[in-house]
């Protein structure tokens, strides 16, 4: 479901730095704890930290929808329609309104790490890896990074972003789109005998 989200997220500031041992489910904390982040995750380190002080936009909003807005996933239908219809009215408000000075914008999430939805959605931990799996930058994304886009798009240091629409998920639709990303699981010695194979091919 689409969500009209307060971009100061005043919260964020007094997140505790360490959480510490909280029986957040039936299955304890190792799942959420634990880290099974791609190689590739340690250059794209996320920063847990609100990028401006509290308030310092208050009464200044961002709309942030369903990751799968516009992809027709399976078993979303009726919140991707709710998220396309945000879409929609924010882009047809950046045209009509932005003469009285105002801006919308679009947030794109993808798969953030939450106790709320991982505590529902993945309490054993079995498909996190698989969600990571298909994220080129090796890691889920966190609360305080979006707290920051949203935070960004609503300063004036973004005064001339109007009616974007923003995928926020690690390159994790750009992956999805392309029918050939799944070689990289082909290892260096498959490649030696593909190679042989297409060197002995002869014609179309």
């Amino acid at each position: 479901m689409a969500l009209l989200a307060r971009a100061f997220f005043a919260g964020v500031s007094r997140l505790p730095c360490d959480p510490g041992p909280q029986r957040f489910f039936s299955f304890g904390t190792k799942t959420l704890y634990q880290s099974i982040d791609a190689p590739q995750s340690k250059f794209f380190p996320p920063i847990l930290k609100p990028m401006l002080p509290p308030n310092a936009f208050q009464g200044k909003v961002a709309f942030i929808t369903g990751g799968g807005t516009g992809l027709g996933k399976a078993m979303t239908t009726f919140l991707s329609s709710l998220g396309a219809q945000c879409v929609i009215a924010s882009r047809s408000l950046a045209a009509e309104w932005g003469r009285y000075g105002m801006r919308f914008n679009i947030i794109q999430p993808g798969p953030i790490k939450t106790k709320g939805a991982f505590s529902r959605l993945d309490p054993t931990g079995k498909f996190e890896k698989d969600m990571i799996e298909r994220i080129p930058c090796g890691r889920l994304g966190t609360v305080e990074e979006l707290a920051n886009l949203a935070t960004f798009l609503c300063s004036d240091y973004a005064s001339w972003i109007n009616g974007a629409v923003i995928r926020f998920d690690g390159g994790e639709e750009v992956f999805l789109s392309g029918e050939f990303n799944s070689l990289k699981k082909v290892t260096k010695e498959e490649w030696d005998v593909i190679e042989g194979l297409i060197r002995k091919t002869k014609g179309s």
